[in-house]
């Protein structure tokens, strides 16, 4: 007899056999892409942006748009694997 897994204890199932639709790789592309986007403008207004208020209110909306792409991503990847 085989040991359960954990996957087969909740009734998950295995790894290898979560099929990935089209829509879903759409989704997950788009929004780890608009996260690196939103980083990589991120860390360009901190580096060269000047001190003025617009730069500073830019970044934080920035930043905030990368939490939440960086979220998203795990959302995505953790209800995949449920």
């Amino acid at each position: 007899m085989r040991p359960i897994t954990p996957a087969e204890s909740n009734g998950a199932p295995p790894i290898s056999s979560i099929e990935l639709t089209p829509a879903f790789k759409l989704v997950f592309t788009s929004v780890v892409i608009i996260t690196i986007v939103s980083l990589a403008v991120g860390v360009t207004l901190a580096l060269i942006g000047s001190d003025d208020e617009g730069v500073k209110s830019v970044l934080s909306v920035v930043m905030s748009v990368f939490q939440l792409g960086a979220g998203a991503t795990f959302g995505l990847l953790g209800g995949k694997a449920m």
